[in-house]
């Protein structure tokens, strides 16, 4: 009788042809030692036997066999193997080791590898080709259980394929130095104490064709039992430029993720590609979107943890089909790609065009160190929710960085991506691009498609992207919509020790007014409600926060045909003041309305693209740098003023008039009329310069009641 953990191996007896179990000291005589090119002393190498009438294999037990017998079953599970393998067993006398339950049935399918698994609790797979295939009936690792695979470098691929039908539950330590791949149609769940260090991850609920792993055609495709998912409440680290990959129809992050200077990619859909060239994943793509709803009612991807990839990038891409309509990405969590060595992060959340995307935890994509700029935070989707106190932070010491929610500047960076629908910035919300010490402030963009009249964006949260407080000039920011909400929106751009930056509105119809009317609802805690209106309605005194702080503010109806509008109204009552340093753009696709307002500002513009410019009701305008209106079709000044400290400059392809007016310059004042038409009636103009009519043709008729007023040496009219 063998004592109890006494070593044993196969050994090749000449006189009785055949396998024998001895020793692990006792040599092999006469017969060659390989089978399918593998060295059979070093199949069964370390195994261990308690009395060795009784032998277990995993979790099978083969009491009373001969070793002919043995032999014979051996190499009918060696015959499988098309490359060379090399598998150690772990033998015990009376029940299987606890890691050997969980780890259950492997089969060598590619490449070499050893299985050692006669630790109780410590499993180590090691791996001799750069790349190798094991299928397993069952892949877990127990509480307090370790499995170590050890491979040729951190570029070696060990892909771990699981044919059983249970989920892959991993509460111990999973360690590598190489790339590990695990592959489960029915789920991996990572516990709370479920580690995961290797030199990269994946887990995927899809499946992959052994030829195409081989020959570096990462391309995953669902299985007709495809129905689990991946959930991670544990710790998943990779070594630095690695790689963590979550796949599959549903990901649930409830952790945390590690991978410095790395990538990390949660994506969920029925296809997907993966680009890796060594250790590092370049790109990624899902090809086929998920056809029906997650069962628990959730989102196709979650995270309410912590994920970090420091100088990386962080990826969070969901598809579904157009018929299925949900949350797809939900990030109630913290995502981290801070920069590190002067490497920014950047985070993309993209939900396709079908999907909507929520964030309510926080994006960070900083650079705080000294000499870091802020990375890029970027989210796509059809209905895109940043709710209420979420912050978007992309700031640096050096320069701000970036941030895209539903499109880039103007709508572009959409990279064949489609644009926003809906777009919603939640009260207290925080988005900021700003620098630190110096250098400029970055770009924010919070964008739905302005061509689509179901489009909206509503944003009521804080926007900063500041110049740095040494030097540096503001930065820019854009809120744009077919219909644009701003109640509650606090903008800021400024520059203390710079050129002020600037706040874009671009709207399709907006209307200016004291009280800015009710376009969207700002409350956010639970499913929004828009309330779509002809125009947006935007309350003067937004404007005027943003001019005192130092930003300037540009508003842009937007193009299209004539006939959709793309007006400029500024209503009854409404005032509009800046320092003497602000400035107000006015860019309407078709005409500027201005009835009954005051409006102050440092430098004005007026620009009627396809219309006209109408000052009218006793408005007043007044700018201390040059004041300029253009239009196509006409301007007209009625029982208003006009006064700037500087000079007055009207162009039009139409007619100017002037009927019970006032305008007042300190320096020239030019008209130019392309239709040769300039009438002033009963007005009044006061000029320190002179007055041009700005062409040849064009004409000024002083009608009845009108005077003008020369107090420097310039020529009266030209």
């Amino acid at each position: 009788m063998a004592k109890a953990n006494e070593r044993f191996r196969l050994v090749w007896s000449s006189s009785r042809s055949d396998w024998m179990i001895a020793p692990e000291t006792a040599k092999g005589i006469g017969a060659p030692a390989t089978v399918s090119n593998a060295p059979v002393s070093s199949i069964v190498e370390g195994c261990l036997i308690s009395g060795c009438h009784s032998l277990t294999s995993n979790s099978q037990t083969i009491n009373s066999q001969s070793a002919a017998n043995y032999k014979k079953s051996m190499l009918q599970s060696l015959a499988s193997l098309r490359l060379s393998t090399a598998i150690a067993l772990m033998f015990a006398g009376v029940a299987p080791s606890v890691v050997a339950q969980a780890l259950q049935d492997p089969t060598v399918r590619s490449g070499t590898a050893t299985i050692d698994l006669s630790n109780t609790n410590h499993a180590v797979i090691t791996q001799q080709s750069n790349k190798a295939i094991i299928d397993w009936r069952q892949f877990s690792i127990p509480s307090g259980s370790t499995v170590q695979f050890v491979q040729p470098s951190a570029s070696s691929m060990m892909l771990n394929r699981v044919t059983g039908t249970q989920a892959s539950q991993i509460d111990g330590n999973l360690l590598a130095n190489g790339q590990v791949w695990l592959l489960n149609p029915s789920g991996v769940m990572i516990g709370n104490g479920g580690s995961i260090n290797t030199a990269s991850f994946l887990a995927s609920t899809l499946d992959i064709n052994n030829n195409d792993f081989i020959n570096g055609r990462y391309r995953f495709d669902a299985t007709s039992n495809t129905n689990g998912r991946i959930v991670n409440a544990g710790t998943i680290k990779s070594a630095e430029n690695g790689y963590v990959v979550l796949s599959g129809k549903q990901i649930n992050n409830e952790g945390v993720i590690e991978a410095k200077l790395g990538s990390v990619l949660l994506g969920s859909g029925q296809a997907m590609t993966l680009d890796l060239v060594g250790d590092k994943l370049l790109s990624f793509a899902i090809n086929t979107p998920v056809a029906t709803l997650p069962t628990d009612g959730k989102a196709s991807i979650e995270n309410s943890g912590r994920i970090t990839a420091q100088g990386g990038k962080v990826m969070m891409t969901a598809r579904t089909a157009t018929d299925v309509m949900h949350s797809v990405i939900n990030v109630s969590g913290v995502v981290d790609a801070t920069s590190v060595r002067l490497v920014n992060g950047e985070i993309i959340l993209d939900g396709g065009s079908a999907g909507s995307v929520t964030v309510s935890g926080s994006l960070a994509a900083t650079g705080l160190q000294a000499g870091e700029t802020g990375g890029a935070i970027k989210v796509f989707g059809k209905d895109i929710t940043v709710a209420n106190n979420a912050l978007l932070d992309a700031r640096g010491d050096a320069g701000g960085g970036v941030i895209h929610v539903g499109g880039g500047w103007q709508g572009s960076g959409l990279a064949g991506r489609t644009a926003a629908l809906t777009t919603q910035v939640g009260t207290n919300a925080v988005l900021d691009a700003s620098a630190i010490n110096k250098g400029n402030g970055g770009e924010i963009a919070i964008w739905s498609d302005i061509h689509n009249k179901q489009s909206i964006t509503n944003v009521s949260g804080i926007l900063n992207a500041r110049g740095g407080v040494t030097a540096g000039n503001g930065g820019r920011i854009e809120t744009s919509g077919y219909v644009l909400g701003t109640t509650g929106i606090r903008v800021d751009a400024s520059a203390t020790r710079g050129l002020s930056g600037e706040w874009l509105l671009d709207p399709f119809n907006i209307n200016i007014s004291p009280s800015g009317g009710t376009t969207t609802t700002t409350d956010l805690t639970a499913n929004p409600i828009f309330f779509p209106t002809n125009a947006t309605n935007l309350n003067a005194s937004v404007i005027s926060s943003a001019l005192a702080s130092g930003t300037q503010v540009v508003i842009s109806t937007g193009s299209g045909p004539v006939s959709d509008g793309g007006d400029i109204n500024i209503l009854a009552g409404t005032v509009i003041s800046g320092s003497t340093t602000s400035s107000l753009s006015l860019h309407a696709n078709r005409h500027i309305n201005i009835a009954s307002a005051n409006i102050t500002v440092g430098t004005l513009k007026l620009n009627a693209e396809n219309g006209g410019i109408d000052v009218t009701a006793n408005s007043l305008l007044k700018s201390f740098a040059p004041f300029n209106a253009n239009s196509s079709s006409y301007i007209n000044l009625s029982n208003s003023q006009l006064i700037s400290s500087s000079e007055i400059i009207g162009g039009t392809a139409g007619s100017i008039t002037m009927n019970n007016a006032s305008i007042s310059a300190g320096a020239d004042i030019s008209f130019e009329s392309r239709a040769a038409t300039i009438a002033i009636a009963n007005s009044n103009i006061n000029t320190n310069g002179a007055v041009n009519s700005g062409n040849q043709s064009s004409v000024i008729t002083m009608l009845a009641g009108g005077a003008w007023t020369f107090t420097d040496t310039g020529r009266p009219y030209n």
